[in-house]
This record gives structure tokens, C-alpha cells and sequence, in this order.
């Protein structure tokens, strides 16, 4: 089946990034639960005219797939829950040792157990992103389960030190609260919300990619695995990446050149030129490992329903897997991303966000 490129007014909007960003320039203003993060933070600074492009040498993938984030907002009003240890990554909802802490959480929201039987499929990583009552801090990790309605959610042992649940202002920076285990970099930040791949607007934000690390991540003892934003690669880094590049490891943030354009690449997909233009614009985070060949966008949950609905064809099929890998051989580090240019530096290609329509409490 061919991924339609006419889908009614979200097809006519979405093939034309000139209409698109004069649309979004009449928004008063942005919620921060949808669009996180100070307009200066990595995941909202667009690549700079100053960018170092360095090829990347990321090849096709045989499949593609999606990494979901399990977003949640809360409230005084939501009862207060148990949370219990953990014990693996496979039977997350076995666990009987209280943490020492407890959350409130809607009694309906269910992060089912990984696996057969999980509507989502497998969900590895589980990564989460919780928003505390008073609005602003959000709570970050992964390997999160919470398989019975009303029931006690489950986390990872290492939860139960204060140190490890310290939480961030969803107005910051972004560059704490972890969330992204391999990376430590946020679970929040960077994840392809609900309406962004089928919605009218662009996706006005870096977004986060994994890829195969053994294949693709370099490690040594001059370059670790990983490079600033990132905090960190993965404990088996030294042993299993084998990447030949020492530019691209955990926190490498990559774009596609100025120059290249979505008919050179035959991107013809309403949802194929909204990443393109995230691509070119904002760039993509290395932020977790896929663990096995493929390519996998991480999205919030329902996106990839969302987008199944709208375009009728699933984030695994052949045209879209297509469209992603010709983007991906295109893709190149931004070699001089860093605290103080970061997407390069220089005049950015995209004006900033608007400000919050909030204030922080």
C-alpha cells in the first residue's frame, strides 16, 4: 500500500512548509506540556548557519519502528499510588519491594507489560515522563509499568534513591531529569508528540532517532561513547559499539545539509516532509540504542495509531521505511553542536518559539 500523499486538509497543509510556518507564526504562544522546554534549550534552538557538517555514514535499515514514551500530566486530585520495585526488564509488574515513595496517577492510566499481549508491542525501553501536580516539575526514567487500573506503578530499583527521582522544570533547559537511559538525556525532550506527524503545523523541535549502536556508535578511550548533551553511553558500550565514526556516539545530533531538498531525496509523504523539515531545521538526537537493525523514531504514545488512522499505514510499513532510510543515508553530524553553539551557532534557519503561555507557579 502506498503512503498517500493526500489526506484532505492535513495533506494539503502538510506538503508546503512555507504555509506551515506562516500559519504557526499567528500562535499566541505555546503550552509547555506540549512544547517543553526555554526557546534556548537544545531540543527548541534550530541549526545555525555556523554548523560543521560531517557525513554521518548511516546506511538503510531493513525495517523501521517506533521507541514509545509513556507521557502522563497529574493533579491533586489523582489518588496517590504505591510504587514498587521493577525486578528486569521483561516482567516489570513482579515486584513487591516498595520504593519508599509514592505518585499521583489517574486511576485509567495502564502501561501494560512488555510483550505479548502489549497493544504496543514491545516496548523496551518504556521511557516515561511524568508531570507533577504543580505543573511545572516533571519526574523521568524508563522501564515504567503500571499494568492494573489503579493498581501500583512499578520502576526500577534505583528509583529508591532521592538522587535518581530528582525532578526538572518542564521550563528549563532540558538537559537534566534524564529519562533516556542510554544517553541520559531527556525522556520528554525531543519525543514526537501526538499531532505532529498528521497534524497542520511543523514539528518545530529536534527529535530523537535510534539507531543500531553496535553498528553505528563509536567507542574509545578518548571518545567514550558519548558527547555533550549526553551524560553517558550504555554500561556494554566498550564491548558492542563498533561504530568506525568517532562523531557519531550517544548525544550526536544530526541534520540533513542545507542544500538537499525533499524532492532530491523522493520525499513525497505528507509525514515524510514533516520529519524531513524537523530534520533539516532542528536535527536528531542519538539518545538510545535499538539494540538490533532498524530505525526507530521515538514518538509519544498513539502516535503511531494516530498515524495509521490518518495515513493508513502503519510506522512499520515498507514506503515509510522507505522514506525514513533515504533520509537517514542523507543524514550528517553537526561536528561543532556544543554548549555554546549549540546547532552550530551562527544565524538560526528558524525564528524561536513562542513564549509559554503559562507562567511557572
Amino acid at each position: 500500500m502506498k503512503l498517500q500523499t493526500t489526506l484532505g486538509l492535513c495533506g494539503i497543509l502538510a506538503t508546503c512548509a512555507s504555509t506551515l510556518i506562516a500559519a504557526d507564526k499567528k500562535s499566541p504562544g505555546r503550552d509547555a506540556w506540549r512544547w517543553p522546554f526555554a526557546a534556548e534549550s537544545i531540543w527548541n534552538t534550530p541549526i545555525g548557519s555556523g554548523a560543521v557538517y560531517k557525513p554521518a555514514g548511516l546506511g538503510p535499515s531493513p525495517r523501521v519502528g517506533v521507541d514509545t514514551q509513556f507521557l502522563l500530566t497529574t493533579s491533586e486530585t489523582d489518588p496517590e499510588r504505591e510504587v514498587l520495585n521493577s525486578p528486569s526488564f521483561k516482567e516489570r509488574s513482579t515486584g513487591t519491594t516498595p520504593l519508599g515513595f509514592s505518585l499521583r496517577l489517574p486511576d485509567d492510566w495502564i502501561v501494560p507489560e512488555t510483550g505479548e499481549g502489549n497493544p504496543y508491542g514491545l516496548t523496551p525501553n518504556a521511557n516515561y515522563a511524568i508531570l507533577m501536580p504543580d505543573g511545572d516539575q516533571v519526574l523521568q526514567g524508563c522501564r515504567v509499568c503500571r499494568p492494573t487500573r489503579g493498581g501500583p506503578i512499578f520502576l526500577p530499583d534505583w528509583m529508591k534513591y532521592p538522587n535518581n527521582r530528582k525532578t526538572v522544570s518542564i521550563r528549563g533547559d532540558g538537559l537534566d531529569g534524564g529519562g533516556q537511559g542510554a544517553s541520559g538525556m531527556s525522556a520528554l525532550g525531543g519525543t514526537i508528540r501526538i499531532g505532529e506527524l498528521v497534524g497542520p503545523q511543523p514539528i518545530r523541535h529536534a527529535v530523537k532517532i535510534n539507531p543500531f549502536a553496535a553498528r553505528y556508535c563509536y567507542y574509545s578511550k578518548e571518545v567514550p561513547g558519548f558527547r555533550w548533551p549526553a551524560k553517558e553511553a550504555d554500561d556494554y558500550a566498550p564491548t558492542t559499539y563498533k561504530g568506525t565514526n568517532p562523531a557519531v556516539v550517544m548525544g550526536s545530533l544530526l541534520a540533513l545539509k542545507p542544500n538537499v531538498t525533499p524532492q532530491s531525496l523522493g520525499i513525497r509523504s505528507p509525514p515524510g516532509r514533516k520529519l524531513f523539515f524537523a530534520l533539516q531545521n532542528y536535527g536528531a538526537y542519538f539518545t538510545e540504542d535499538a539494540a538490533w537493525d532498524t530505525w526507530d523514531l521515538i514518538v509519544e504514545r498513539d502516535a503511531e495509531l494516530e498515524f495509521e488512522k490518518a495515513y493508513r499505514v502503519s510506522m512499520k510499513s515498507e514506503p515509510w521505511r522507505d522514506e525514513i532510510n533515504r533520509m537517514i543515508q542523507a543524514l550528517h553530524v553537526v561536528d561543532n553542536n556544543g554548549p555554546e553553539s549549540i546547532g552550530g551557532g551562527g544565524k538560526p534557519r528558524q525564528p524561536p518559539p513562542p513564549p509559554f503561555v503559562d507562567a511557572a507557579p
